[in-house]
């Protein structure tokens, strides 16, 4: 996406970063942010990751526990 013009203006807009011109640093935009509103705050999005996780250990083990989903060496380490 950053390799087309528009899209590139869009993530890092032309002096919102520091550049080099001719040995002289250029100040970018983000200097003045004093109020650090570059930064907001993310959402709080609720998750069910680890249900999920515990769900499709749950489903998966009985098989990976008979001789048919077992691999070799399992049992050296359980």
């Amino acid at each position: 996406m950053r390799r087309s013009d528009s899209s590139r203006n869009l993530y890092t807009p032309n002096g919102a970063y520091d550049a080099e011109v001719a040995g002289n640093v250029i100040e970018g935009n983000q200097r003045n942010d004093t109020a650090l509103t570059s930064f907001l705050p993310f959402r709080r999005v609720p998750r069910m990751s680890v249900v999920s996780s515990q769900s499709i250990r749950d489903e998966c083990a009985p098989y990976f526990t008979t001789e048919l989903g077992e691999v070799p060496w399992q049992q050296k380490y359980s």
